[in-house]
């Protein structure tokens, strides 16, 4: 159902959000413009969810779970309570406000197994926006474009660092901006659009060296809302600058003790950094479609150092994950007017700019790695991340990293001036490349490792 006032409040919300960025410039002139697509975009999904999805107003089970759980913590503020729960999982057994049929089962469902929770969306957003305006969900998918569009400012700002035309950026806003799954996770409840800015602006704190304090901020946000990627991004940049942390001994140890101390400390209910470190379920590929599963990264470990060849593998099928999915030839779209539509059609029209951003990334390979010093960071940054992808967690991990291989070509095109005669002939042996992998992926490793959908 649409709320007249709740499409107003979102209308001012994107309004005044516009009208603080007094800059004029060309990057102003491409939000104003999505502000308008976005908006519409918006409305349209939100639609197409109170027709066709069970999960209304969001269009995924995760993110009506965040809206429950919104509605429960705004629901208490009103009457003076304030009552974060202290386990792992939320219960809302008996949160008898819950009048609709569905949202009841919903209930009982999150009653009976609980859910993970992203505080800093939840409690930070979702729930405060609640309680001062009521139940307006489309003002707070309004607030995720924000974010969504927070987050390519500062992908602007890293790309401002090399020396570059902006017309031969201007390519890479716009895929940036018009992703088809950065639109779809915008315009939904789920907290995609917080996690892309805290990344985004993770990483801009470490390509312009930003404060300590940016930089602890976002780590944080990070944290309360995925904890793989704050610790993805630390573990790059410490091994990338690990000769100039070791001028600081005295206050890694420091750093250190504090770390094991706040790992006892829960985050948030019983999900502390130690039930990461021993207790959180991690699987890495062995190749075609099979898995090993660990309890916590530290069995993790212990058990790649006893079997070296293990993360080479997951690197291997990682690095295959990461280029091959998702794939253009493979097309796995639902019917319209079934739940998976909306995330299934942006996720197939995606890879067509995901290959795209490979494509042009290609051209580049061969001067990048005559030259790693110049890219040190985010080449190791770009090497975990394969890792992780051998983890076979969902695909929608991968796109809040996705913009590292844009700024990884803006990079190499500072760098280095190829004529065009050289980029045309290095563009097409980008096809023969595609095919060898296709083929590889396929018939050696196994399609069905390559072609599974995880969301």
């Amino acid at each position: 159902m649409i709320v007249f006032s709740d499409i107003m409040l979102a209308v001012l919300v994107l309004i005044w959000f516009n009208l603080l960025r007094h800059k004029k410039n060309g990057v102003s002139n491409l939000l104003y413009f999505h502000s308008i697509v976005m908006f519409l975009f918006v409305l349209l999904l939100h639609m197409y969810s109170y027709d066709y999805i069970r999960f209304h107003p969001a269009i995924t089970f995760d993110g009506l779970r965040y809206d429950i759980l919104g509605r429960k913590f705004a629901h208490e503020l009103n009457k003076g309570q304030i009552s974060i729960d202290t386990g792992q999982h939320i219960y809302i057994d008996g949160f008898s406000e819950l009048k609709d049929d569905r949202d009841i089962a919903i209930s009982f469902r999150l009653a009976g197994g609980g859910t993970n929770i992203a505080p800093a969306y939840v409690y930070g957003i979702i729930g405060p926006i609640y309680f001062l305006f009521g139940h307006v969900p489309i003002t707070i998918k309004i607030i995720n474009v924000i974010l969504f569009q927070l987050s390519f400012l500062q992908f602007c700002k890293i790309l401002g660092i090399y020396n570059i035309e902006e017309k031969r950026i201007r390519k890479f806003q716009l895929i940036y901006l018009y992703m088809p799954t950065f639109m779809v996770y915008s315009a939904s409840l789920m907290k995609e659009m917080i996690v892309l800015y805290a990344t985004m602006s993770l990483l801009a704190d470490i390509y312009l060296k930003r404060s300590f304090v940016s930089f602890s901020y976002h780590t944080v946000i990070l944290l309360l809302t995925r904890i793989y990627n704050p610790v993805i991004i630390l573990v790059a940049f410490a091994v990338a600058n690990f000769r100039i942390l070791l001028k600081y001994k005295k206050y890694l140890l420091f750093a250190l003790g504090g770390f094991i101390g706040l790992s006892t400390v829960p985050i948030i209910g019983n999900f502390s950094l130690m039930y990461f470190l021993t207790d959180f379920p991690f699987a890495i590929s062995i190749g075609k479609g099979n898995d090993l599963w660990f309890d916590g990264v530290l069995e993790l470990i212990g058990y790649s150092l006893s079997h070296p060849s293990i993360i080479l593998k997951t690197f291997f099928y990682g690095s295959i994950d990461l280029i091959m999915k998702p794939q253009p030839w493979y097309i796995q779209i639902p019917a319209y007017g079934t739940n998976m539509y909306p995330r299934l059609l942006a996720r197939w029209l995606s890879s067509f700019l995901i290959w795209y951003i490979f494509w042009h990334l290609f051209s580049y390979l061969k001067n990048i790695f005559m030259k790693m010093s110049l890219f040190k960071f985010t080449i190791i940054l770009t090497v975990f991340e394969s890792i992780w992808m051998g983890m076979h967690y969902d695909m929608r991990y991968k796109f809040a990293f996705m913009p590292v291989f844009m700024i990884l070509t803006v990079s190499a095109m500072h760098h280095f001036h190829l004529d065009e005669q050289t980029l045309k002939v290095r563009k097409m042996m980008f096809i023969p490349m595609t095919i060898f992998l296709a083929l590889f992926a396929s018939f050696f490793w196994g399609s069905d490792a390559i072609t599974k959908v995880g969301f």
